[in-house]
């Protein structure tokens, strides 16, 4: 299953995309910071944790410049 999250301040969007349903006929959850045991807190920590683990990718130049041979 993947997700789609937008967060706003104390407030995120949530979508599941769910098996055989394309994105706009999954559901949709509103979530509102009310503390550090809740559902908001929860996806924030998921959200930022798997922030923090990406890595930046090449510019587009950058890989052209590589794939060039002299």
């Amino acid at each position: 299953m993947s997700l789609s999250v937008f967060r706003f301040d104390d407030q995120a969007l949530v979508t599941p995309h769910l098996a055989r349903l394309v994105g706009h006929d999954s559901p949709l959850l509103h979530l509102r910071g009310q503390g550090r045991a809740g559902m908001f807190s929860r996806f924030a920590e998921h959200t930022e944790e798997l922030w923090s683990r990406g890595v930046p990718m090449p510019s587009r130049t950058t890989r052209s410049a590589e794939g060039s041979s002299a």
